[in-house]
């Protein structure tokens, strides 16, 4: 009977956990969410693909963008929301360094980038951060990997942080 009240009490009382509560629902619409919408953006140089997923109230907005003017720039990214309120927010991109003055051989020309953002609500989150530099000549792909090796850096985010991500899915979807 203690058994039967005791496991009652744990299925009521709320989790405090709310990254393991986001990252499981997270995974349950990774495999259950259903494709609502496919589109492909061509401008110039600039080519990529959105696609919305929605399983129930929650939404996967997933936008890859190659980027082939002077460099091969590429983002990628996926972005959970609930009922119109942002939870997650998972990017990979290549950005280049600009320098002022004369580049040399031993500055990175670009840094790859991974950000894995969840939020608790629009003022409150966290991210998971790192990168890694790229030298002219590197194996792009072979760098890749060599960032799944690296530990994640930590960070707290603030309400500034939620509404970058919320106007840039705003302004993804317009297009």
């Amino acid at each position: 009977m203690k058994l039967l009240i005791l496991s009652i009490l744990f299925v009521l009382i709320p989790s405090d956990d709310w990254l393991a509560d986001i990252k499981n629902n997270i995974a349950k619409v990774d495999a259950e969410a259903k494709m609502i919408k496919e589109k492909t953006i061509v401008n110039g140089h600039f080519s990529g693909t959105m696609t919305k997923s929605k399983l129930k109230n929650n939404r996967l907005i997933t936008f890859i963008v190659n980027d082939t003017t002077s460099f091969n720039n590429e983002l990628s990214s996926k972005v959970y929301s609930y009922r119109q309120r942002i939870y997650a927010d998972f990017t990979q991109m290549m950005v280049p360094h600009i320098y002022k003055g004369r580049h040399t051989i031993d500055l990175p020309i670009a840094a790859i980038i991974e950000k894995n953002s969840y939020y608790k609500n629009e003022n409150k989150g966290i991210t998971f951060y790192r990168e890694i530099d790229v030298y002219k000549g590197d194996n792009i792909d072979s760098l890749k990997q060599e960032l799944k090796k690296l530990d994640f850096e930590q960070k707290q985010l603030n309400g500034d942080d939620y509404d970058n991500v919320k106007l840039f899915v705003k302004t993804i979807t317009k297009f």
